[in-house]
């Protein structure tokens, strides 16, 4: 959306919803380790908690193609499903089967960043001109609640050409 003529913000929504599960040798522990301890569950099965992500992206044009932008992020990805297949429990043998609760709980993270644009979208649109847009974007993690998420850091440099 176009505020002003130097002043723009991009808004952008997605959902992912997982469809089925697959089957599993181990359901997996709460720390998710690589290589649990436990002997092998036939019948278990793992399916991925669904994502939801919402950016905003003001952007502020500072003279002819060139612009800066922000950008702001929240996802939120709910906790894994896992179903174990039938198994003994004994309290005496700790390898007999899994504890729950298994996989990764759901977790909501918020990133922010900055970067640097040159696009040609809103004033080159000669004849044979193909309108492009370039940008280099800094984001990182901020903050993060409920399950584990890794902090990152991303650099990008990404080049979009619009076709009509």
């Amino acid at each position: 959306m176009r505020l002003t003529r130097r002043f723009m913000v991009t808004a952008l929504g997605s959902y992912t919803h997982q469809f089925g599960s697959v089957d599993v040798a181990h359901p997996a522990n709460t720390d998710n380790a690589q290589l649990p301890l436990v002997p092998t569950l036939p019948g278990s099965t793992y399916s991925a908690g669904d994502v939801a992500s919402l950016s905003v992206v003001p952007r502020y044009r500072l003279g002819g193609l060139f612009s800066v932008d922000g950008v702001y992020m929240l996802t939120h990805a709910a906790a894994d499903s896992y179903t174990a297949g039938p198994h003994e429990t004994n309290p005496l043998d700790l390898t007999s089967g899994p504890i729950a609760p298994f996989g990764l709980a759901s977790a909501t993270t918020q990133q922010i960043g900055l970067g640097f644009s040159y696009s040609t979208i809103f004033n080159d649109r000669g004849p044979g001109r193909i309108p492009f847009e370039t940008s280099f974007r800094h984001t990182e993690l901020i903050s993060a609640s409920g399950g584990p998420a890794v902090k990152t850091f991303v650099d990008q440099i990404q080049l979009r050409v619009f076709f009509r």
